[in-house]
């Protein structure tokens, strides 16, 4: 079992390199419309996964129930926005 610094530590590198590769995606510019539209697609679901994994580590450290509770479903909204703001950008 890793020592829990090393567990923080590879779990804050495997984050900025998400970020990073996201950032990435953003400021390269892909001449073929195919590898801009995938990348298009690729960097909200890399924000989306990060708010999905930040809300499932949230309901596992805090105990009272309603600040859970409210905490959950601001994530929840966020990724609902992220959802609809991705779908505004492809299809109109």
């Amino acid at each position: 079992m890793m020592p829990k610094k090393y567990k923080v530590l590879r779990n804050d590198c495997i984050i900025l390199f998400f970020v990073i590769l996201a950032m990435l995606m953003r400021y390269i510019s892909f001449d073929n419309v195919f590898y801009r539209s995938t990348a298009d697609v690729i960097r909200p679901l890399i924000y989306i996964g990060m708010i999905f994994l930040w809300r499932e580590s949230i309901k596992r450290r805090i105990f009272i129930k309603s600040v859970r509770f409210y905490i959950t479903s601001i994530t929840s909204l966020m990724i609902f926005w992220m959802i609809l703001r991705t779908m505004r950008a492809i299809f109109f």
